[in-house]
């Protein structure tokens, strides 16, 4: 009797250290998927602030597109101006360009006015023996 008992508590002994082995298996699964839960958590709170920095991102092109459109209608301004400036100083050229042109006959016939007039003098202090 005495070795069935042992038998009986080398079986208890055996099924005691698989359970307890069991159990420490388990408890390394556990640490596993608590270790990954963990892992998942700051994923997820790393995925957040990604998703808050990438908001943010769009937001600024947003503002930046914004800005450009406003400096295209800006720019379109600006090319009209300068084509009006340059229209108004083409007009200012031919203007003087005209009035330079009217100048050099008034001082064409001036000339020409002077020199009969010279010839003229010439004549008369000739006949007048002076």
């Amino acid at each position: 009797m005495s070795e069935e008992r042992f038998d009986r508590i080398e079986e208890m002994l055996a099924q005691l250290l698989k359970m307890v082995a069991n159990t420490n298996q388990e408890q390394a699964k556990m640490r596993k998927e608590m270790a990954l839960k963990t892992d998942v958590d700051s994923l997820k709170a790393d995925m957040g602030t990604m998703k808050t920095d990438m908001d943010s991102l769009k937001a600024d092109m947003g503002t930046m597109k914004a800005d450009m459109d406003s400096m295209k209608t800006e720019m379109g301004f600006m090319r009209e101006n300068i084509s009006r400036i340059e229209k108004k100083g083409d007009e200012r050229h031919e203007q003087i360009l005209s009035e330079l042109q009217l100048i050099k006959i008034d001082q064409d016939f001036t000339w020409e006015k002077a020199v009969k007039t010279e010839r003229e003098v010439g004549i008369i202090k000739k006949q007048m023996g002076l």
